[in-house]
């Protein structure tokens, strides 16, 4: 009996030797794989950080280039001349050229509007509004390029106001260059920028409404929106209404005051992480 005893305690302490020896090495391992799908995780949002750092170069080239257009425009000698008409015959052939432009104006160095011409309205001969104390006028006059807010025209379309100094050989600003540019072609750019199997990206303004979105995809909204509105950078993980979890990535525009917004399926994102958890598990 006596040797029976003893034998369970010697079987008992090995098995608490064993437990102790590995029970460290079990600890440290689990907390390998903690740091290791950490920083697994982190890669992931890594990658789709760049994917909407790729989405705000190309919306940003997308407005820098017609940005661009207007400032040649605005060196134009035509726009110093005080004829009207052959203003009008200048601008009316870069208008139509379809550059994505749908109206284009001219303000003297005093604010007033010289002359207008739209897509849709035709030329407007100067009326002299005064456009002085418009936020247009406000920032181009102090040498700035101005972005207006998003805004739908009469007939639906998605556009935004740009302005940009006319000026003499020696830097006097003589007047403001303003067009209001035509957004629905950014929408391809969104549908050229993959976003993974099921992933999307969004534009929204400064006043949270949507500028461009793949229309083939649901918009996912949440509390993040405030912090893209605040041009703020980030990321997190949001589960909607029907308990569908994503991984959210937001990134600004700060020239335009825009924010972009790549949505992921998180089962889709962190596939790869998923199975090696299976797997640690097994």
């Amino acid at each position: 009996m006596m040797k029976g005893i003893g034998r369970s305690i010697t079987f008992k302490w090995m098995v608490w030797s064993v437990l102790l020896a590995t029970l460290p090495i079990t600890i440290a391992g689990i907390n390998i794989f903690k740091v290791y799908q950490k920083d697994s995780k982190e890669s992931i949002t890594q990658i789709q950080k760049e994917k909407a750092s790729l989405v705000v170069e190309r919306i940003s080239g997308f407005i820098r280039e017609k940005t661009n257009i207007l400032i040649v425009i605005a060196r134009d000698d035509s726009l110093r001349d005080p004829n009207v008409s052959r203003l009008d015959s200048h601008l009316k052939n870069f208008l139509f050229k379809g550059d994505h432009f749908l109206e284009i104006g001219l303000l003297d160095d005093k604010g007033r509007e010289k002359f207008s011409i739209s897509t849709y309205e035709g030329g407007i001969p100067a009326e002299q509004k005064d456009q002085s104390m418009t936020p247009l006028f406000q920032a181009v006059s102090k040498k700035q390029v101005y972005y207006g807010n998003f805004h739908y025209t009469s007939d639906g379309k998605q556009t935004v106001m740009i302005g940009v100094p006319v000026e003499k050989p020696d830097g006097r600003l003589i007047g403001v260059l303003k067009a209001r540019v035509y957004l629905n072609p950014m929408t391809d750019l969104l549908h050229e920028t993959r976003i993974g199997e099921k992933g999307s990206a969004y534009v929204m303004d400064s006043m949270g409404y949507l500028i461009a979105h793949p229309k083939d995809q649901n918009v996912i909204l949440g509390p993040f929106v405030d912090k893209v509105i605040a041009g703020e950078e980030g990321s997190v993980e949001f589960e909607n209404l029907r308990k569908e979890k994503f991984l959210i990535v937001y990134k600004p525009i700060p020239e335009l005051k825009w924010g972009v917004v790549v949505q992921v399926p998180a089962m889709e994102a962190y596939a790869s992480l998923d199975e090696l958890t299976r797997a640690g598990i097994k």
